[in-house]
């Protein structure tokens, strides 16, 4: 509760998000030995996303190159050279505005739902409450990664 009579619609602030590779969705996601890495192809080049071992956003880079075959080699000289694995993440929640990527506990409509109740039929209200907390209690989450990923617990992208 973050105040008497107000239920808390979120994670615990010391949440950690897991997501997994899906090529499908252009999402690379692993670790090297020091950090873990998140990696989405921008016009400009890859965005390498990195967080420490906590899940902690460290920085941000870009392996520029406008080619897309070069690009493709560049990044897996870049993984050999960071001693990249393809594996599964968990971080925590974080938003990089520029590039409209990051993790969101809840959908766009639920956290509308939360910050402004008076928007919403009371009956509407308590039905988005009530998928508010299944969608918590299975572990869901949103990736925005220029298109809004709904993610379970995984790692898995279970909707766009």
């Amino acid at each position: 509760m973050c105040r008497e009579g107000h239920k808390l619609y979120d994670y615990e602030p010391n949440h950690r998000y897991t997501i997994r590779s899906d090529p499908y969705y252009g999402i690379i996601a692993g670790q090297s030995l020091d950090a873990q890495w998140l990696i989405s192809g921008e016009p400009q080049g890859m965005l390498l996303i990195k967080f420490d071992l906590s899940g902690k956003l460290i920085e941000t880079s870009i392996l520029e190159d406008e080619q897309p075959k070069q690009r493709q080699d560049q990044l897996e000289r870049w993984k050999a050279g960071v001693g990249f694995m393809d594996k599964p993440i968990n971080i925590c929640k974080f938003y990089l505005k520029d590039y409209q990527i990051g993790v969101a506990a809840l959908t766009n409509c639920m956290q509308e739902a939360v910050d402004a109740p008076d928007h919403f039929d009371p009956v509407e209200l308590e039905m988005i409450r009530e998928e508010i907390d299944r969608w918590l209690e299975t572990g869901q989450f949103v990736l925005d990664w220029g298109n809004d990923y709904y993610m379970n617990k995984n790692g898995e992208v279970v909707c766009s």
